[in-house]
């Protein structure tokens, strides 16, 4: 199980993960924040392959000069493309086809996207894309 926690602060923001992954029994050291621009950094936790793949689907975006909510919406499809190729390369979800709920549990995970312009912006989204907005307190997953 990972942690993140995103703290707003008036000269920006705390961004932080452990960073302890396991992948079945192997266990090793990493870092799970990422920087997406100059003013945008995330962090995701959860089903590994689905962090790795929304990792190799935001390389597209990085550097790109635009603010978190002007790209949320297309973060939210990203997180989406990844869950459905996942879906659809695992066996188990033939299985669980009719039972939505036990699909949407095969590749759990949650995103943090943190931005600092002139004041600090959070946005949480989980496996289905659904964008939270938090501000003016701090967040963990």
């Amino acid at each position: 199980m990972s942690l993140i926690i995103a703290i707003p602060t008036p000269e920006g923001f705390v961004l932080s993960s452990d960073t302890a992954q396991a992948v079945g029994q192997f266990r090793e050291q990493t870092s799970k924040v990422f920087r997406l621009n100059d003013r945008i950094a995330w962090s995701g936790t959860g089903d590994l392959s689905l962090v790795q793949r929304v990792q190799q689907l935001l390389t597209g975006a990085q550097d790109s000069p635009v603010s978190l909510r002007e790209i949320a919406p297309q973060l939210a499809n990203m997180i989406k493309v990844g869950v459905k190729e996942l879906l659809a390369a695992d066996f188990r979800t033939e299985v669980y086809l009719s039972n939505f709920n036990a699909v949407t549990q095969l590749h759990r995970a949650d995103f943090v996207f943190v931005e600092w312009s002139n004041t600090p912006t959070i946005l949480h989204l989980n496996v289905l894309g659904s964008p939270v907005w938090v501000t003016e307190r701090p967040f963990f997953i």
